[in-house]
């Protein structure tokens, strides 16, 4: 039997299990088990992980991540305008917004509910106006500083992150010399940083076509100069090349692998040793495919539509198409250029334009919002937040159609929009508040449908 140690120093005493990715950052929790509690475990959240988890709370809330640890999703910070004046609010859940006082930035104007208003010294009802909110254009702005991806602290936990998810697929139970350099960086931040931040934009698409929406993607091949590296997509806004070794070495015979974590805590993966052994499975799969009479034909070769299909058929051919780029076109820069920063703004404005849904982040929304559903309530159309707009549609179609599984809800989005993951433009934001408003008693079919939406199972 093996002797565990641990993988940053060796020793065997207090071994604990290590989130590979931090808890607080994905949905899909995976585990090295061979990282010593105190020291290369507890440290790095006070060293690295923590601060990286703080300046990337915006895009964990809004992606409705949250770490088990926690009562509450991430806080982050936002800008919200009412007629001319921009107010600043750290909130957890939108809806936090209006529950509590804020000051306009200039410090002239407070914001609130009117109750908590008038209990300000000074205040009274000849100097406080009362608004429904209802009725009002409300704008909003989300606050993210991209240095953030670029940070010592960032190359730390990527770095992390690609070391013991490659030991964990090599079975590495005790601390390897080879990783020294590594081990270093990762625990001191000193020596030379083995992070480059990926700039082709080929690679992204390519992640975007096989993987789902907001997920962590990872990927260990061989550079043409025989290094053992790992990508790591993070929610797939920003892409990043780790290399770990110079050269492959006896202890790691696993070096194709590859795997996705989705927002919905789904995992896809494939290890292999080499390119060659993948290269032989997927010809295996293409030659089984061929055996079966009814197909399709696919480039000259008749593939059967079940193969075509199957995920890990698309994410293997994704791979073998993408080697080459990833070992001679990967277009890493280690200083951020302007470009890079435009790649950047334009992968996050993708992600918070975009709305998948998930049973977790349903039951959230419903969880949050439900305090205001009061015999009255009427939505804003101009409240300025297009997911909510689309959250309150999936409401109201759960309450008409009665949907008995999001599994239901899911195939019925897919026939009527062509896809669950949904680009919310303008235009669709308009057709979804048409519908909506439109509805007789629609505030009783939103009610309805988040009953529904309650009693469905995780």
């Amino acid at each position: 039997m093996i002797k565990r140690a641990c993988i940053y120093c060796g020793t065997t005493d207090n071994l604990s299990d290590s989130d590979i990715i931090p808890d607080a950052l994905t949905n899909a929790k995976i585990i090295n088990p061979n990282v010593c509690r105190i020291a290369h475990n507890s440290k790095f959240s006070d060293y690295f992980e923590s601060k990286v988890i703080e300046k990337l709370a915006t895009i964990t809330n809004l992606l409705d991540v949250k770490s088990s640890k926690g009562k509450q999703y991430a806080r982050y910070p936002m800008i919200f305008t009412i007629g001319n004046e921009e107010y600043f609010t750290k909130i957890a859940s939108d809806t936090e917004v209006f529950q509590k006082i804020n000051t306009s930035l200039d410090g002239k104007t407070k914001i609130g509910p009117i109750d908590k208003i008038l209990k300000i010294s000074g205040a009274s009802e000849y100097n406080v106006t009362a608004i429904d909110i209802n009725e009002r254009e409300i704008t909003k702005k989300i606050i993210l500083n991209l240095e953030v991806f670029f940070s010592i602290e960032m190359y730390r936990l990527i770095t992390k992150i690609a070391y013991e998810w490659y030991c964990l697929h090599n079975n590495i139970c005790n601390k390897i010399d080879a990783f020294d350099d590594i081990i270093s960086f990762i625990t001191t931040g000193e020596g030379k940083n083995p992070v480059q931040f990926v700039g082709n934009v080929a690679l992204y698409k390519a992640l975007d076509i096989i993987g789902s929406y907001g997920s962590h993607t990872l990927i260990a091949y061989i550079g043409s100069d025989d290094s053992v590296n790992i990508i790591v997509s993070l929610f797939g806004i920003a892409i990043y090349n780790v290399q770990l070794l110079p050269k492959a070495i006896k202890e790691c015979q696993n070096n194709c692998i590859f795997q996705e974590l989705s927002l919905d805590s789904q995992r896809k993966k494939f290890v292999f040793k080499s390119i060659k052994e993948l290269e032989d499975d997927f010809i295996s799969l293409i030659s089984s495919a061929q055996e079966i009479p009814k197909g399709v034909n696919n480039n000259g070769v008749k593939l059967n539509i079940a193969v075509l299909d199957d995920t890990s058929f698309v994410i293997k051919n994704m791979y073998l198409e993408g080697f080459n780029d990833m070992q001679n076109n990967i277009m890493c820069v280690s200083v951020p250029s302007p470009q890079t920063y435009e790649l950047l703004k334009s992968r996050i404005f993708n992600v918070f334009q975009i709305s998948a849904l998930t049973l977790k982040g349903l039951k959230r929304f419903v969880h949050e919002h439900r305090v205001f559903w009061k015999e009255s309530f009427k939505l804003n159309p101009n409240g300025g937040d297009k997911k909510n707009i689309f959250l309150y549609y999936i409401l109201l179609i759960t309450g008409i159609s009665c949907f008995q599984s999001f599994k239901e809800l899911i195939r019925y989005l897919k026939q009527k929009l062509g896809k669950s993951e949904i680009a919310l433009t303008d235009e669709l934001i308009k057709d979804f508040e048409q519908i909506i408003l439109s509805t007789k008693n629609y505030q009783d079919a939103i009610t309805d449908g988040a009953d529904i939406i309650d009693t469905w199972e995780n």
